[in-house]
């Protein structure tokens, strides 16, 4: 596969950094405080994986979204070592769980949990190749008062690493 992905650069990136700190890196976050965080990345899935998901949700996932499936299935990223974490994007086993306890709202599926934000894939929107199919609601609001982040999913991931984990979207 290519790595013509900017996904596949960020997430190598990141890797090589934690590597070379013995998975421990120093974040800022927006209150001026100094944490020591780690990162957890799953296995890849596999391309059966993919399908399976995309045979039960009845539509193709985003290239980029495949993408980084195949290069970690799901991972939990700046987790505070003195606190623990709440940045989680799904494994493929648990978005389909996810999927099928949430069939009130068939259109959108839920891809991660960062800092009480359910990250959404508008699958209406991921045939249009418009990119801007990933939408984020509040945890315990519906998915149909989702917001667009007005961008696909490895430009969200992207910019969340370089916030060091911190919600760039409320700034």
């Amino acid at each position: 596969m290519k790595d013509e992905f900017l996904i596949h650069r960020t997430l190598h990136s990141l890797k090589s950094t934690l590597e070379k700190q013995n998975n421990i890196m120093k974040i800022l976050d927006t209150t001026g405080q100094l944490y020591d965080t780690s990162c957890t990345f799953y296995d890849s899935a596999t391309e059966n994986d993919i399908q399976l998901l995309e045979h039960n949700i009845g539509k193709q996932l985003p290239l980029d979204y495949r993408h980084f499936l195949k290069i970690c299935n799901g991972c939990s990223l700046f987790d505070m070592l003195d606190y623990g974490g709440e940045n989680q994007l799904y494994s493929f086993e648990k978005i389909l769980l996810y999927h099928e306890t949430n069939l009130d709202f068939p259109d959108k599926l839920a891809i991660g949990y960062i800092l009480g934000d359910s990250i959404l894939i508008d699958l209406n929107k991921t045939t249009t190749n418009t990119g801007n199919y990933l939408h984020r609601t509040v945890v315990g609001q519906p998915p149909s008062e989702s917001t667009p982040f007005n961008s696909n999913f490895e430009t969200w991931l992207t910019r969340f690493i370089v916030a060091q984990g911190n919600k760039y979207w409320e700034w």
